[in-house]
């Protein structure tokens, strides 16, 4: 019976020795330092309170228990308030009346919210017969096991885009997949474009977004091409940049860095076994140009399957339902997310996991862009860093000046002797209501007007 009292210490040795079989191969990996380390101190913690509560006293037992009460319900207690400031912020985004909207944007709201139904305008098409697709972001396929990793569209096809601006946008993807003529792929290229959505031109026309702004303002004496793609991050911008450079040689490289989601999207792409290549071997490359047809042939399987066929799927992933303000209430939190954040200690554990491996984005972020400067020099190229703000510095809900780290990514940018045009600066400076570059004050993309005050900035960098 004595030996009954080491029974939860054994417990904890064999998770623990579990632990270190299990994830043996992940020890050297910086990717999973975060995690592997949060798991490891949770553990030792608990095997260290299993010995101590075999040798002390029952007195001793009832106040460490005591303590450890209260530690858990000041935690609680953080995140409970925590949880409510983010309940008040949100609620007040959802309820909030801009007086500033003028009746042109609440009609062309209205319009939107009826023209903008991907699902709707999808099958609209379709059902005349007509072969047209939606936009498929990489992203989508960051946790799946795939032979190669595409980072573009389908070729040649007659592609939807999407609706913020209150018309729907088109167009027609180029030879790779991306947002350009087949006819930009012969020019000798002045600009090219590598980002998120912002750089693929979400969702304004082609003569509205970034490429075709840069066009326009240089009376088009100079050529731009368009390598963006919704939901990109650092890596697979990079990726972009290796497997498609060569057949360009542009004179300058456009990096478009958006401070919304692109460090966080970045460290997600890192967990992709194929994109992480790129980034640990200077050789690699998926040689994406010859696989074209390759990878033509899998998205439009993929599309058929997972979308077209199954109809339930392709409604919930392309029904958009705003509000009578232009918000996508999908992106409301519900009072289960709340809870669920409550009792998981989520905003507790993010700023912990902030506090203790903070660099480890910046990290991933440096490496990724000193190499992307490396490859752009030895293209004989120069690469230029486009700091594009958040809506959320401006809207009523935020007013965050360091978003996602802002400072320090500048920071670095410059430090790595890269040239640099922060867009945020130019536009306090500019503007003294920013939220009109962007549709109907709401929606995180740029609208006409701030593609072409952006395209404006950059060509008097010159």
């Amino acid at each position: 019976m004595r030996y009954l009292k080491f029974i939860p210490s054994f417990f904890l040795v064999s998770l623990l020795l579990i632990f270190f079989y299990k994830n043996f191969n992940l020890l050297g990996d910086e990717r999973y330092y975060g995690h592997l380390l949060s798991n490891l101190l949770i553990l030792v913690s608990l095997l260290v309170l299993s010995f101590i509560f075999i040798f002390i006293t029952f007195k001793n037992k009832i106040n460490l228990i005591l303590v450890l009460f209260s530690i858990f319900f000041s935690l609680f207690l953080i995140e409970f308030y925590l949880v409510f400031k983010t309940a008040i912020t949100d609620e007040k985004y959802y309820t909030y009346k801009d007086k500033t909207q003028t009746k042109e944007n609440l009609e062309n709201i209205e319009i939107a919210k009826n023209m903008g139904n991907r699902y709707k305008v999808l099958k609209e098409y379709r059902d005349n017969n007509v072969d047209i697709v939606s936009t498929i972001p990489p992203t989508i396929f960051l946790n799946k096991n795939l032979p190669f990793f595409p980072v573009s569209g389908i070729s040649n096809t007659f592609t939807y885009f999407g609706n913020e601006n209150g018309y729907n946008v088109f167009y027609e993807s180029d030879k790779y997949g991306f947002f350009n003529d087949n006819t930009d792929w012969e020019k000798n290229i002045d600009y090219l474009i590598v980002g998120d959505s912002q750089a693929h031109g979400c969702c304004v026309r082609k003569k509205e977004n970034l490429k075709g702004q840069i066009e326009k303002h240089s009376n088009y004496k100079l050529n731009a091409l368009n390598l963006g793609y919704s939901g990109n991050g650092a890596l697979l911008m990079y990726a972009t940049l290796k497997e498609y450079i060569s057949l360009i040689n542009p004179n300058k490289v456009l990096w478009v860095y958006n401070e919304q989601n692109d460090k966080d999207d970045t460290v997600n792409e890192t967990y992709n076994e194929i994109l992480n290549k790129y980034l640990t071997d200077d050789m690699f490359s998926q040689n994406l140009i010859n696989k074209n047809q390759q990878k033509d042939l899998f998205l439009r399987k993929f599309y058929e399957r997972e979308y077209v066929n199954n109809s339930d799927k392709f409604r919930k992933n392309l029904e958009i339902n705003v509000d009578e303000w232009g918000r996508t209430l999908s992106d409301k939190p519900s009072k289960l997310d709340y809870f669920r954040n409550l009792i998981t200690l989520y905003n507790t554990r993010q700023i912990i996991k902030k506090t203790f491996f903070l660099d480890y984005d910046l990290k991933i972020f440096e490496k990724i862009i000193i190499k992307a400067n490396n490859l752009v020099v030895k293209n004989n190229s120069e690469l230029i860093f486009v700091y594009l703000p958040s809506i959320h510095r401006y809207s009523t809900n935020s007013h965050i000046k360091n978003i996602n780290k802002s400072e320090e990514i500048i920071k670095l940018v410059k430090k790595n002797n890269i040239k640099i045009i922060d867009l945020t600066k130019e536009i306090e400076k500019e503007y003294e209501d920013p939220l009109n570059l962007f549709p109907f004050r709401k929606h995180v993309h740029f609208n006409k007007e701030g593609f072409d005050f952006i395209a404006k900035k950059i060509l008097d960098l010159d």
